[in-house]
């Protein structure tokens, strides 16, 4: 696994922690942001949370919209369909 390191630019680095064992394992997983203080942890956890609930709202919202447009699309059909019968019906009275 060393031999594996050297190659690498950090090698020296990286062969060294590995070296120390549990503390280089340790400062490796805080220095590739695997292993994070609680206090951040909490804090990406409220950002993701806020992030989540927005997103869900704004779902929701769009989900009603989709249902008042779909309504008023019928509406607008069934006044179409009106408003032509109604033509249609003054026509033959002109052409009678």
């Amino acid at each position: 696994m060393l031999a594996e390191v050297a190659n690498d630019p950090f090698g020296p680095f990286l062969a060294d922690l590995l070296k120390m064992g549990g503390w280089g394992a340790l400062i490796l997983l805080v220095l590739t942001r695997k292993l994070v203080p609680g206090w951040t942890y909490d804090e990406k956890k409220q950002e993701s949370d806020y992030w989540r609930q927005a997103h869900d709202t704004e779902h929701a919202n769009k989900v009603e919209q989709d249902k008042a447009v779909s309504a008023l699309v019928e509406q607008g059909k069934t006044t179409v369909y009106v408003l032509e019968q109604i033509q249609r019906h003054t026509e033959r009275k002109k052409s009678s």
